[in-house]
């Protein structure tokens, strides 16, 4: 079901009409009756070390580098934003001031994309209580190829994930 939840989002998301129906005025009150019923973040893990602020298909790869990196002994907390505009701020400063590091994945190349916005809302924000500086991980500046292996290349993975979390955390 919540597969199904999150790909009618992207699909309302990137349908502009359809988004601005759907969120009339209130913009909030919208956001609070899509995430009803979702839900809610649970305490932090007393060994989490970062979080992760993905959407769409980089929720799943993130929740699979939380994993990863689980086995090993550190956290990760996963933050899916459920659309990207209105993004939920509020719920991504309040996550980011437990941990004081954040990496923001996105599926489109890092130059230009909405993951832009966010780190750059949490840095200026959040500034005093980051203990690392907000990173970026998107797929590189390319076109993207035919063959499978060289598309898989491409993307963003969970061992990307991980290894830039895992380098956040070293030098702090």
């Amino acid at each position: 079901m919540a597969e199904a939840a999150r790909a009618l989002l992207a699909i309302l998301a990137a349908d502009v009409a359809g988004y601005s129906r759907l969120m009339g005025d209130d913009e909030r009150a919208t956001m609070d009756m899509l995430n009803r019923g979702s839900p809610t973040p649970g305490p932090k893990p007393p060994w989490s070390r970062g979080h992760v602020v993905a959407w769409s298909r980089m929720v799943g790869v993130a929740e699979a580098a939380a994993e990863r990196l689980a086995e090993q002994g550190l956290g990760l907390e996963v933050i899916d934003l459920r659309s990207l505009w209105p993004w939920d701020q509020e719920m991504v400063f309040a996550s980011v001031r437990k941990t004081g590091r954040l990496l923001v994945v996105q599926e489109a190349v890092r130059v230009g994309g909405f993951g832009a916005e966010v780190a750059a809302t949490v840095a200026e924000q959040l500034a005093p209580d980051l203990r690392a500086p907000v990173r970026r991980l998107g797929a590189p500046r390319v076109p993207i190829p035919y063959s499978r292996p060289l598309e898989a290349a491409c993307r963003v993975s969970a061992e990307d994930v991980a290894a830039a979390i895992e380098e956040m955390t070293a030098t702090t």
